[in-house]
């Protein structure tokens, strides 16, 4: 019987809230433990010892969060953090608002979209036209790790575009040499600072665009592995290649004067 099999009549055999209860018994960390030693998989923390040419398997495939912090968090969070003073007045987020409470600064509105209700919601909308926001109401958007879910992408940068207030800001991040993880949506692209630039400034004609990437040929190769940010040495992390980014980042800030007092709405 294969391991695929055996999952398949457990998930048969239990009810819905015995698949919860087993789901909550294997996040514990010492099971976790006992999981990685029947699969191989090094411990954490040993990466030192891992022979990367000998695997045709990754030893994470949840992007290394069920083994520490996804290395690419460290660099949304430098990105975002570099252009935090943008981040202010009327903010909108997408899924959650874990950014504009980080980094934002005398913001008077948050407003989170999706497709669908959620825990952290206060909008249905989607990016590609948010025809729920008014043009030219919003000081900026945080856009982490999104349009690579959103096929048509020409019409996303466009809605961001629009309602965004002369002088508002986007702090967006998206990702380049990536693992395709277990996320429910579909990964439609990967991206290059130079793609990346080149859909922003067809969107944000006239604007200031500041686009930065991250990674090295060892947090490309780590991240597809799917090691955690604390298994590899921070100095190394954050030496800069230009050949590998893993995570491409972009700010623009939408042409013309931004207004003298902003009016949060109701």
């Amino acid at each position: 019987m294969t391991t695929h099999t055996a999952k398949s009549l457990v998930k048969r055999a239990l009810t819905p809230a015995g698949i919860r209860a087993l789901r909550r018994v294997r996040s514990l960390e010492g099971v976790r433990r006992i999981e990685r030693m029947v699969k191989g998989e090094p411990a954490v923390g040993n990466a030192a010892g891992i022979d990367f040419l000998a695997r045709t398997t990754p030893i994470s495939g949840q992007y290394g969060a069920d083994r520490g912090t996804a290395i690419d968090r460290r660099f949304i969070e430098l990105f975002v953090d570099r252009h935090r003073a943008g981040i202010t007045g009327i903010v909108l987020e997408v899924e959650n608002a874990v950014y504009t409470h980080a980094f934002g600064t005398n913001v008077g509105k948050s407003i989170v979209i999706g497709i669908s209700p959620g825990e952290h919601i206060t909008l249905i909308s989607d990016l590609v036209n948010l025809k729920e926001i008014a043009s030219d109401t919003v000081d900026c958007v945080i856009l982490t790790q999104t349009l690579q879910f959103v096929y048509d992408l020409q019409a996303a940068a466009a809605s961001v575009h629009r309602v965004l207030k002369p002088g508002g800001h986007l702090v967006m991040t998206v990702p380049g040499i990536q693992p395709l993880g277990p996320d429910a949506w579909p990964h439609y692209w990967s991206f290059t600072p130079t793609s990346a630039r080149r859909l922003i400034a067809d969107a944000f004609p006239g604007a200031d665009i500041t686009v930065q990437s991250y990674g090295n040929v060892l947090t490309a190769m780590a991240f597809l592995h799917g090691l955690a940010l604390e298994e590899l040495d921070p100095e190394r992390v954050d030496r800069h290649d230009p050949r590998y980014p893993i995570l491409i980042g972009v700010h623009a800030m939408k042409p013309g004067a931004r207004l003298a007092q902003r009016q949060v709405p109701a």
